[in-house]
């Protein structure tokens, strides 16, 4: 009985040192990534470091990482900076930066339709080739 305990532990800790392995190289690449430029990383990093999921809580990491990725282009990240400005959280209260951050989140957003408004257009003008043409892909 004491050998089925002892292994049940020995499984459970294995177990968990996995998980813990696996999660921290989840965000050592996410960490590579943001290091890199990617936008999406950089916002998710600074997530992480304002909540504390998966790394230790670090609020001026969260708002390295929300300015490096609201420099890129990532909207989530210019309203979060924006809303931390308006609200004086982790930051000295801002009104004109808050707008400054919400016109760029406004301004990418616009961009971002624009574009898939474009790309919806050709994909239509694509389906009716396809349509008249009877073509097929090989």
């Amino acid at each position: 009985m004491k050998r089925v305990i002892c292994f049940g532990i020995f499984v459970f800790v294995l177990a968990m040192s996995s998980i813990a392995a696996f999660a921290n190289d989840k965000i050592e690449k996410l960490i590579t990534l943001a290091q890199q430029g990617d936008a999406q990383a950089q916002y998710g990093l600074a997530s992480k470091y304002e909540n504390g999921n998966g790394v230790k809580q670090n609020t001026d990491l969260a708002l390295k990482w929300y300015w490096k990725a609201a420099e890129n282009g990532n909207v989530g990240a210019q309203v979060d900076l924006g809303w931390f400005y308006q609200n004086g959280q982790f930051v000295k209260k801002d009104i004109e930066k808050a707008v400054a951050f919400y016109l760029d989140s406004v301004q990418k957003t616009i961009e971002l339709k624009e574009e898939l408004i474009a790309w919806d257009a050709l994909s239509d003008e694509a389906l009716k080739f396809s349509e008249q043409t009877n073509f097929k892909r090989k």
